[in-house]
């Protein structure tokens, strides 16, 4: 009888072994998400759609359990002019309807809402046929640490606000990842 129990024991444990190791081994695959017929974006599987993450965000998606996020915002250049006015105006501050003050609008918002927040491998660059700034960000925010890939980018009439996010702690884990995010968003020719 101790024989069978410690046969079924090994075949068990082999079994168990093989569905770990299987599993380990499955890829992820990637999925082109076309927004509104103005950009497109590839995104991995285990994410789902949401509308829970950002108000002005037209694409968001989620993995909750991999605390993975990805919102993009997309922003005209008519848009941008009248929020220019209002800095003006209302906080005295002067910006230009260009690439690099639109990253310093939309990075000064980020770091009212964080604490300890630290920028960096900031780059100019170009991503698929657009003027683009990339930068990494980390900071808090209501006590929990984030490691932000963000990209922001100048199409032909509009602004791009890439954000892809997990938590600090997962940012050897998933920063390949949310990085290949970012550099994948592409402009689609629109159509009447």
């Amino acid at each position: 009888m101790t024989n069978i129990k410690q046969y079924t024991k090994s075949i068990f444990l082999l079994l168990v072994t093989a569905v770990i190791v299987q599993s380990c081994n499955i890829e992820t695959t990637y999925e082109t998400v076309n927004v509104k017929n103005r950009f497109s974006i590839v995104l991995p599987s285990f994410l789902t759609k949401t509308n829970d993450l950002n108000d002005d965000a037209t694409l968001q998606y989620q993995n909750e359990r991999r605390e993975f996020y990805i919102a993009v915002i997309e922003e005209s250049f008519e848009e941008v002019e009248t929020a220019i006015e209002y800095y003006e105006e209302e906080e005295n501050i002067a910006y230009k309807n260009t690439l690099e003050d639109y990253k310093k609008m939309t990075l000064d918002d980020y770091k009212t809402q964080l604490t300890n927040a630290e920028m960096f491998n900031t780059k100019d660059t170009v991503v698929n046929n657009m003027q683009t700034i990339t930068t990494h960000l980390r900071g808090t925010i209501n006590g929990v640490d984030i490691f932000y890939s963000i990209g922001i980018f100048k199409g032909k009439t509009r602004y791009y606000q890439a954000n892809s996010w997990t938590l600090a702690s997962n940012e050897n884990l998933y920063k390949n990842e949310l990085d290949k995010i970012i550099y994948s968003i592409k402009e689609v020719e629109e159509t009447e």
